[in-house]
């Protein structure tokens, strides 16, 4: 048999580098930006990953994983070069709009029309990702920041939790007289203040009337707002709130209320490390109304993925996008980060408690996500200093004044259109 000289072989392993080169090349990578909250989280994220590829084996998928304060610096930063990676996780409502406003994000409407999105998810969702006609993201995770309460202390008085202002009022009397509060409060979170505020708004001037104050086109001296403060006020005076407020924070306040000593607490979860037993007795409920005629609109932070406008729509990134869009990845996804899935199809749920919150969201006829990511950074992030104050001088023309110079400063004079 003769001798197979060097060069062949060597021709030979130039040969099959090529065709493993080629069969490499032939696979689109596609990368995905996201944030990180613990190991589960990242150890599901490449679970969900391999899955992809397995029914997809054309394709490579890379998650690139980020701490909040890089990555929130990074989104813009990629969108506004034009170059960065193929799918980025972000946050539905004015944080989409900003985005799809500059023409920094894909308009992905078809592909929802296309596989019959709407009819899967909550109206207040869809409205979280759309920007005038257009549908600009993927929701995939959801909190509802709603009223929980304590069934055993309402059972105690003989009251029911409030659905009315009225019923509101009565009940944080009836509770006062018997050293309890009505609604606890921990604003050493200041943030917190920004859930009280949109509720308050949103039930005395409505959804249209909130988002636009949001966006600047309002002034925070307009009487619409002072009727809003004027009703936080009566909950002040009529000490519906815990008097040490300031002393206690998110994850302190919650526990107050689980051990009887307020009724009622704005939260977004039960998840601060109580066990299930403490948690048999709460509740969750929705704001109540104030407004007869105005909805009952809602409060639910929204997690989207979002594609930049330098990435072309191939059929590969057509399937990742139905997939993240797929209860199988957001039920797989959800319970590692504590959120309930976008989804409102086949849902499966920790607790009766999520079940309840997302039967709330899912009869909404709309909201927005919260103060912090309905309106820009540069103003949400001195609004609590304001918010807090007011909870203790209670003035309504010096908070409303404090607002409107902070607006002028961050959003400029209001022109008409």
């Amino acid at each position: 048999m003769p001798r197979v000289t060097n060069s062949i072989v060597r021709l030979a392993i130039s040969a099959l580098a090529l065709l493993l080169s080629t069969s490499i090349s032939a696979k689109q990578h596609i990368q995905i930006a996201t944030l990180i909250n613990n190991g589960k989280h990242r150890t599901v994220l490449h679970q969900l990953e391999r899955l992809f590829e397995q029914r997809h084996p054309d394709v490579e998928l890379d998650f690139v994983m980020y701490s909040t304060h890089e990555y929130e610096a990074a989104v813009p930063l990629w969108l506004e070069q034009g170059d960065g990676p193929d799918l980025m996780f972000w946050y539905g409502g004015q944080r989409v709009d900003h985005f799809a406003k500059q023409g920094q994000l894909k308009d992905i409407s078809d592909f929802w029309k296309e596989h019959k999105l709407i009819e899967q998810y909550p109206q207040a969702l869809i409205d979280s990702v759309s920007y005038e006609q257009g549908i600009y993201a993927i929701p995939v995770s959801s909190l509802y920041s709603g009223l929980y309460y304590n069934t055993k202390v309402f059972e105690k008085y003989q009251i029911k939790p409030p659905t009315t202002w009225q019923e509101t009022l009565d009940s944080c009397k009836i509770l006062r007289k018997n050293n309890v509060d009505l609604f606890n409060l921990g604003s050493k979170t200041a943030w917190l203040t920004h859930g009280w505020f949109d509720y308050i708004n949103l039930r005395v001037n409505g959804l249209t009337f909130h988002r636009e104050l949001l966006s600047g086109k309002i002034s925070f001296t307009d009487p619409r707002v002072k009727d809003s403060l004027s009703h936080w006020k009566e909950l002040l005076v009529n000490q519906c709130f815990n008097a040490n407020h300031q002393a206690y924070d998110k994850l302190q306040a919650f526990p107050r209320m689980v051990h009887g000593f307020s009724a009622m607490t704005m939260a977004d979860s039960t998840s601060h490390n109580l066990p299930q037993a403490k948690l048999r007795d709460i509740d969750v409920v929705e704001f109540p109304q104030i407004k007869e005629g105005i909805p009952n609109y809602t409060l639910a932070p929204i997690d989207v993925f979002i594609v930049p406008a330098y990435i072309n729509m191939t059929a590969e990134m057509e399937d990742l996008l139905l997939y993240i869009a797929n209860d199988e990845f957001q039920q797989a996804l959800n319970p590692t980060i504590q959120r309930l899935s976008a989804r409102i199809d086949n849902m499966q749920y920790d607790s009766l408690l999520q079940r309840k919150s997302a039967e709330i969201m899912a009869s909404s006829p709309g909201g927005i996500q919260f103060f912090d990511r309905d309106t820009d950074i540069e103003f949400a992030q001195h609004t609590p200093a304001i918010f807090v104050e007011f909870l203790i001088h209670q003035d309504i023309e010096k908070t409303s004044k404090e607002l409107e110079t902070l607006r002028l400063e961050v959003f400029g004079p209001i022109t008409d259109q």
